[in-house]
């Protein structure tokens, strides 16, 4: 059902506390009642995050 990463449960946590600060940040409306709307939040995120990079580079 999941994705399987290698991550401690530290990082499990923390990535967590980024995902819901980011979550908070941008005002993002949540209901999560299914698997789907975790997906289309999912997908939201990473399309709002793709739009605040833009433009920016890497060193």
């Amino acid at each position: 059902m999941f994705p399987k990463y290698d991550m401690t449960y530290s990082e499990v946590l923390y990535s967590i506390e980024v995902v819901e600060q980011f979550i908070l940040d941008f005002n993002i409306p949540i209901s999560i009642r299914t698997m789907e709307d975790l997906k289309s939040i999912e997908k939201y995120c990473k399309d709002l995050l793709k739009e605040v990079l833009k433009g920016r580079t890497t060193e």
